[in-house]
């Protein structure tokens, strides 16, 4: 066999058995994760019936074992209910809630965000399950500390759904991870939320945020997988990272070889085999 032919085979060979070890199958299906959503809940009657109508079908759709924090953003105080799914009876709490005064409408606070976030965790919780955030509001929502919000959320998959018109504080916006976290919920008990059902399940299998990815123990800084041309497996993983987005995660990056299983393992086989074989094709 030609020498060089046999060069091209074995460059094919190696570039086929690096991709299928570091590319995994991509999985559409919902899996269970922690739901924190924040609704404001001081509107009028045609707002708060079509905003509860929606977070019962996105409740309704997530996967048992799941977690949903319901943060009531209240005219006088918040009220955060918890919800296990397969557990709770969470249709009967939820069908006994009503609008608040929108003349008393607050701002949402920083504080009771990160606190909500912070401090629900409880025994069943897992790290190996997506967190994900939802704010429930409507065209006259305000926020407080605004910049401090949108920096601690930044590396959070966060979704706003709003209603009552178009022109929503850009605030919220902004904070939205992109625009396919933005939805907009018509005056109807009967929304039809399929559009975002299908965004939550690809997140839920996003277990450290948009700036990190899970590693089967721990999470990893994106920006180890993700160059400036990024890879079929970065997208894969970290389908929301951003350059310019580093941000101060509470996990430790370890070293090199714990990164994304074997990946940096088969990196470290694979360029030593690649440069011999860019060398031997300079003699052929």
């Amino acid at each position: 066999m030609n020498a060089r032919v046999l060069f091209y085979i074995i460059i094919f060979i190696i570039s086929d058995s690096f991709a299928s070890h570091t590319v995994t199958d991509t999985k559409t299906k919902c899996k269970p994760y922690r739901a924190y959503l924040f609704w404001d809940i001081c509107s009028n009657d045609k707002i708060f019936y079509t905003q509860r109508n929606a977070i019962s079908k996105l409740i309704k759709d997530m996967p048992n074992g799941s977690l949903a924090h319901l943060t009531l953003i209240g005219a006088i105080s918040e009220k955060t209910i918890d919800i296990f799914i397969g557990k709770s009876e969470w249709q009967k709490i939820i069908s006994q809630l009503g609008p608040e005064q929108e003349s008393m409408k607050r701002k949402i606070h920083f504080k009771h965000i990160k606190g909500a976030i912070e401090g629900t965790r409880g025994r069943h919780d897992s790290q190996e399950m997506a967190t994900l955030i939802f704010f429930v509001l409507d065209k006259d929502s305000e926020i407080e500390k605004r910049e401090r919000i949108k920096q601690y959320l930044e590396d959070k998959v966060t979704y706003v759904m709003f209603t009552g018109g178009q022109d929503l504080s850009f605030t919220f916006v902004s904070i939205a991870t992109d625009g396919k976290h933005k939805f907009k919920l018509s005056i109807s008990e009967d929304n039809d939320i399929g559009g975002l059902l299908e965004v939550v399940s690809k997140d839920s299998r996003l277990l450290c945020g948009t700036s990190y990815f899970w590693n089967s123990k721990t999470c990893h800084r994106c920006s180890f997988i993700c160059g400036s041309d990024k890879s079929e497996y970065c997208r894969q993983e970290c389908p929301y990272h951003e350059g310019t987005k580093q941000s101060i995660h509470r996990y430790c990056d370890t070293a090199c070889s714990q990164i994304a299983g074997n990946m940096c393992t088969q990196q470290y086989i694979f360029l030593p085999i690649l440069v011999i074989c860019v060398s031997l094709s300079f003699v052929l």
